[in-house]
């Protein structure tokens, strides 16, 4: 994915706040500064949009107005955070979704890190309100937040089938997310946490291709993009 000038420059304005308005958005991105910053924000933005007609009936909306030249839209209500943890992991509190910064080291360019963002976001989709959760053993503790579930087949198959209508939607082929997947199942089970409760097994990676060759479908037929 190439970054454009109108999206540098919306990026910074929304790391700014928005537009001069009387009520602002709320930032997207947190803990990250400079070209993290920026990539995340733009990653974000692109995102969150393209998902919000799936987020009106479970995160919420948030209007942003018109910024940069681009018109003005509703995106996901959901804060994307950089967490300064060395492992590759993703994960969640409430409404936002916290990417580690071994993670944005581990991704191999914009496109991967977009099917983490989306498939994090995915998972709020789906399980807004938050379910109750279960303590996890960590082997590389994240920061003292709310745990998230254990392992739930279902709910992973929900969140794999979402996040890759949101990148379709985003205009990223939704087959990069496999190609991520597939090298992740490469690393030890037990690298950390994030790959214990996201396991990759081969019957997953072939639902996530035919759901890739669905969307293909969907596309030829001009058929609305929605899982």
């Amino acid at each position: 994915m190439r970054t454009t000038p109108a999206l540098l420059t919306a990026a910074f304005a929304l790391a700014l706040g928005g537009c001069s308005t009387t009520n602002p958005p709320p930032p997207l991105v947190s803990g990250a500064s400079g070209a993290a910053a920026i990539r995340l924000i733009t990653l974000g933005d692109r995102l969150t949009t393209a998902a919000a007609p799936l987020c009106r009936a479970s995160l919420g909306l948030v209007d942003v107005a018109a910024v940069a030249g681009q018109p003005a839209k509703q995106r996901c209500k959901v804060m994307i955070e950089l967490v300064p943890h060395p492992g590759i992991g993703a994960a969640a509190d409430g409404a936002t979704l916290m990417i580690s910064a071994g993670m944005l080291g581990f991704v191999r360019n914009d496109d991967e890190l977009a099917a983490v963002i989306a498939h994090r976001l995915a998972h709020q989709i789906a399980d807004w309100p938050p379910a109750s959760t279960e303590p996890l053993v960590s082997l590389s503790p994240w920061p003292p937040r709310q745990p998230e579930p254990v392992f739930d087949p279902a709910r992973e198959r929900a969140a794999d089938r979402i996040s890759l209508f949101v990148l379709a939607r985003a205009g990223i082929d939704p087959a990069v997310a496999v190609a991520f997947w597939r090298r992740l199942q490469s690393l030890p089970p037990d690298a950390n946490d994030w790959l214990m409760r996201h396991p990759v097994t081969p019957a997953r990676l072939e639902a996530m291709a035919g759901i890739v060759t669905e969307i293909g479908l969907l596309r030829e037929a001009h058929q609305a993009l929605l899982p």
